[in-house]
């Protein structure tokens, strides 16, 4: 599924959620021409919900201006927070091809009659007057009492990449404009949606009670920082207030937090937690709980808003770092006092929370990489709770945000950063679950294209900072992780039957390593990456049933296989499985073997090869040959036990070393060895194959 589908399935499902009434919005499924135009209207709505947060659809219905006469204004938006007034030229292509390529054209952009309606102008140049929905931002215009004090932007929703922004500003009535081209489409209009973190808010409002607090409702102290000061300011803020804020906002708040909304549903909800606000009156959650941890840019407390008892807590771009689990518990709360027990209400109201709001007065001079530096010194130090392992908190790591952003953008993959966070682009239909891929997974497979065959098992192994820094600091070798991933898609698909199948759930990584090695390619498109990922998936495992053979005929893998060998036919049985052997330092080295004509191509582990156990190794370790075994065996007998004295004297009548002896016995006898003759040669032989050559 490309993103351009995801863009389609999201505006489609936002065309899903306009009324009956708006028949233009519902056009039978065999009018693709009408349904092109419903979409482009619904993209202008995913403007609006995305990048300004207005979730309700009447409400963004009300600033949609596209039609006939409408100036050349398809939308606007006017925000009296921020003092600014967008208004939106959009142009929608009905193709994959031509909305990654084909570019707005200059005089729709001369089309935008800006200045003459800003100028109190109803309509055109030609005297026809401007649709109703113009004629009615006109009129909101008029009534903005401080309107000098607005800035004004154009908001482009198309390709124009060929044009500069000065000669924009001409044709704009010398309003700067921002340019929504695909590249920024997708990923700050399409990707916030499929993650759950589209929800915009600057300020966020929290109304806190003072009936039962001293003057001093709150603490504010300063912080010196290496980064510059923080101010810290410390109240107890209403249950219902948190639980508001993290129902509304889910992903978006949780942005440096270590986990996702999702996480914490699938975790144990905190019943300590629930128990506390539901069973009694009285507010020991407050004594109880220890509290919750929010980011700021700007904090603001007013005890004088004109109510008795009441105060306001402003917060700027607020984030929770700490204390996620508490806030999602409230949530769902918050949620049950809507849809179920309106009694739940008013627990939440007369309960409070400890909140610790950490706002940065960073020095100027510092770059933002400084200030997210401590913040995540910040929330490592503060989520040491055993709910949050190594891997969750290395999930805000620079390098992986900057990679799971490469990937949606230019291969249309989704890397799961935080387990759960495209819950709601899989939930809503706008996602495929092959899009999404786990970020262990994707890290194993990164390691695996880069030479190692045996990556990390263990996330806390493998998500380390170090790790993630060395894998994902070269942008170059993005193209090669997105030809591993659709590697490991195939082998997927692949049917379990045979030796085969021990390579499938053993040996991914294994096969993607070759596979990646022997057929990679940098130039070529994605749809040929596809295509020469399915090929290297078919050669390679069409060959990989005669590697599992040259392998398990390596004396230096005994280890793993454990032999039944007979010296006298030269016949063996194999007695164990694979799976050990595919986490062994020895794969390497009979994959290059085997698949590379002994080269070093995949990473071995310095020293392996030159410790490797040969059958000459053990005989002149135990002064043995062949000859020695084969004399002594005809004087023994396998289910006795010999002393000193006998093996001296079979020693002394063989003419050997009783050393020898020891140990041709001894080999002779050990099923742990692998060489255990059983008595009665014919028993056995059925079981047994002829013995490779290579063996030894």
């Amino acid at each position: 599924m490309s993103n351009y589908t995801i863009l389609t399935n999201i505006l489609d499902k936002l065309r899903d959620e306009a009324p009956a009434s708006l028949t233009s919005y519902h056009p039978t499924p065999t009018n693709i021409e009408q349904i092109n135009q419903a979409r482009a209207r619904a993209f202008i709505h995913l403007f609006l919900k995305a990048n300004l947060g207005l979730l309700d659809f009447d409400t963004r219905e009300k600033y949609i201006t596209d039609g006939s006469h409408d100036g050349g204004i398809d939308g606007y938006f006017i925000d009296e927070i921020s003092k600014s007034i967008l208004f939106i030229q959009s142009k929608f292509r009905t193709t994959e091809t031509n909305f990654t390529n084909k570019e707005i054209s200059l005089e729709e952009l001369l089309k935008m009659d800006i200045d003459r309606i800003l100028q109190g102008e109803t309509t055109h140049e030609n005297g026809v007057p401007y649709n109703g929905k113009i004629l009615g931002m006109i009129r909101e215009l008029q009534k903005l009492p401080d309107i000098a004090r607005y800035r004004y932007e154009v908001i482009i929703l198309a390709n124009l990449n060929s044009i500069t922004d000065a000669k924009i500003r001409l044709l704009t009535s010398g309003i700067p404009a921002k340019i929504y081209d695909y590249k920024k489409t997708f990923s700050e209009l399409v990707f916030p949606i499929v993650s759950g973190s589209f929800y915009n808010y600057s300020d966020l409002c929290i109304n806190v009670n003072l009936s039962n607090k001293s003057s001093g409702a709150h603490i504010n102290y300063s912080v010196d920082t290496s980064q510059g000061n923080c101010d810290i300011t410390v109240l107890f803020i209403p249950l219902s207030e948190i639980g508001k804020v993290m129902f509304e906002y889910k992903n978006s708040i949780l942005k440096y937090n270590p986990r996702s909304y999702l996480t914490l549903k699938e975790g144990s909800i905190n019943s300590e937690i629930k128990e506390t606000v539901l069973k009694n009156d009285t507010n020991e959650f407050a004594l109880f709980n220890n509290g919750i941890t929010i980011l700021s840019d700007e904090t603001f407390f007013n005890q004088r808003i004109g109510q008795k008892d009441k105060a306001q807590l402003s917060i700027k771009n607020p984030q929770i770092i700490n204390g996620g689990q508490t806030a999602f518990t409230l949530s769902l709360l918050y949620e049950d006092s809507l849809t179920k027990d309106v009694s739940i209400a008013e627990k939440l109201e007369k309960k409070e929370v400890l909140v610790k709001i950490i706002t940065f007065s960073l020095d100027k001079t510092k770059s933002t990489s400084d200030k997210i530096s401590l913040i995540e010194e910040i929330s490592d130090a503060t989520n040491k709770q055993n709910l949050v392992n190594n891997a969750d908190r290395s999930s805000n790591n620079p390098l992986l945000i900057a990679s799971q952003r490469s990937l949606f953008l230019e291969f249309g993959l989704l890397l799961e950063r935080k387990r759960g966070e495209f819950y709601d682009g899989l939930r809503y239909g706008y996602i495929d679950k092959n899009q999404v891929i786990d970020r262990g997974i994707f890290m194993r497979i990164a390691f695996a294209t880069l030479g190692h065959p045996v990556p990390p098992k263990k996330e806390k192994q493998l998500l380390t900072e170090e790790k993630i820094n060395s894998v994902l600091n070269e942008n170059k070798n993005f193209r090669k992780y997105f030809f591993g991933c659709f590697l490991y898609s195939e082998l997927q698909t692949l049917p379990n039957k045979g030796k085969i199948a021990q390579a499938i759930s053993s040996a991914f990584y294994s096969i993607i390593a070759v596979a990646t090695l022997k057929y990679y390619k940098n130039n070529l498109k994605d749809d040929e990456l596809k295509k020469l990922a399915k090929e290297a998936i078919e050669k390679i495992t069409a060959e990989w049933q005669t590697f599992e053979d040259f392998v398990s005929t390596k004396y230096h893998n005994k280890a793993f296989f454990n032999y039944n060998f007979n010296f006298y036919n030269k016949t063996y049985k194999l007695i164990s499985k694979f799976s050990n052997y595919y986490r062994s330092k020895n794969l390497a080295i009979d994959l290059n073997d085997h698949f590379f004509d002994g080269k070093p191509a995949l990473k071995e582990n310095n020293g392996v090869r030159h410790k490797l156990p040969t059958v000459e190794k053990l005989l002149k370790l135990n002064y043995l040959d062949i000859e020695t075994i084969e004399k002594v065996r005809p004087l023994i007998n396998v289910n006795n036990w010999y002393d000193d004295e006998t093996n001296q004297k079979i020693a002394t009548s063989l003419n050997l070393d009783i050393r020898a002896v020891r140990s041709a016995i001894k080999l002779i006898t050990s099923k742990d060895n692998g060489y255990f003759l059983s008595d009665n040669k014919e028993s056995t032989g059925a079981n047994r194959v002829d013995c490779p050559a290579s063996l030894g």
